[in-house]
């Protein structure tokens, strides 16, 4: 499996495989980029990797229509409606304990980038900023422009996000370590 570094997707989720799932990924690491990534499997220097969804769809188009690559499973908590016939990896989990250690995994994802204020912002500001965030999202040119570049817009309002991020502080302290112990067998 191709891999910038630790920390990203592309390194952390084969070897939470590993360690977690007994999944046998080798991760090669080094890369600089994405690119460099699609550019080793199509030399043959790895055979996979991990990807996301969005970003093959934009600079790896081809690898879709020519049916030259096969995705195996999806990171996600949810299915993408594009991907429906392929499995969510969750569905590998066994057990409660293994869907939390995924969950805490997978939620990242979920909330992608977000933007964080400081504690005790006024309400009426985070309000304020949430709105304008959700109307950007919807805007025509905004959309057009992602549109463009071939970018996925599937945002979570702020409400959601601040959902996901009090789920993922609720994460049960064993599962916490559990994940914490697959990440460092590296």
């Amino acid at each position: 499996m191709g891999a910038q570094a630790p920390g990203s997707t592309q390194f952390d989720y084969p070897v939470l495989a590993n360690n977690l799932f007994g999944f046998k990924f080798k991760v090669v690491t080094g890369y600089e980029s994405t690119p460099k990534v699609h550019l080793a499997m199509e030399g043959g220097e790895v055979h996979g990797t991990i990807a996301n969804w969005s970003t093959l769809k934009a600079i790896n188009t081809n690898w879709l229509t020519e049916k030259k690559i096969r995705i195996l499973a999806q990171w996600a908590l949810q299915k993408s409606p594009e991907l429906d016939g392929v499995p969510l990896f969750l569905d590998v989990a066994r057990s409660d304990a293994e869907r939390d250690a995924l969950r805490l995994m997978l939620a990242r994802l979920e909330y992608g980038r977000p933007f964080f204020l400081p504690p005790n912002v006024p309400a009426a500001r985070v309000e304020a900023l949430r709105r304008a965030f959700d109307m950007t999202m919807k805007d025509a040119a905004y959309l057009a422009e992602a549109d463009r570049l071939k970018i996925d817009v599937e945002p979570l309002s702020g409400e959601q996000v601040a959902a996901l991020v009090e789920q993922v502080c609720r994460t049960p302290a064993d599962t916490v370590t559990r994940v914490r112990a697959a990440m460092e067998h590296r």
